[in-house]
């Protein structure tokens, strides 16, 4: 995990949650996102789109996270989230390739910080060619 100027109260805090001690002392902390991202083959945004206009290709979360997977193969991706409040600036989407979008109901236009990483995680950790590792499907009930 790569963090661009952590607000240092909120990374502080945020350290004492359960499981993220071990994670937030491993975070490599950048300057810069230009620092930050200086590796990676590919660089994927994440947006609401509420309030702007698409300078960038758009995908859906369900079909972004396999393009995502393999370029994983073979060289860093970094899958960029902004401020819950502002989402990515102009500046920071002029780093990313394409832009990827978690489908929301049309009156919750976007989720909490902590909700958008969580899902976009768990999508990325999915494998689709394995049946066993795929969610189960609507209707069925686990006892």
């Amino acid at each position: 995990m790569r963090v661009v100027n952590p607000y240092e109260v909120a990374f502080r805090e945020a350290r004492s949650a359960i499981g993220a001690h071990e994670i937030l002392e491993s975070a490599e902390e950048f300057p810069s996102l230009t620092e930050a991202v200086a590796d990676c083959a590919l660089v994927v945004g994440t947006t609401c789109l509420r309030r702007r206009g698409l300078e960038h290709t758009l995908h859906r979360l369900e079909d972004g996270a396999p393009l995502i997977r393999t370029q994983l193969e073979s060289a860093p991706v970094a899958l960029l989230f902004g401020s819950e409040k502002f989402g990515l600036s102009r500046e920071d989407l002029a780093h990313c390739h394409w832009l990827m979008r978690i489908a929301t109901a049309d009156r919750q236009h976007s989720m909490n910080l902590g909700q958008a990483v969580a899902v976009c995680l768990y999508e990325l950790s999915r494998n689709d060619l394995d049946p066993a590792a795929a969610p189960l499907p609507a209707w069925t009930q686990t006892v």
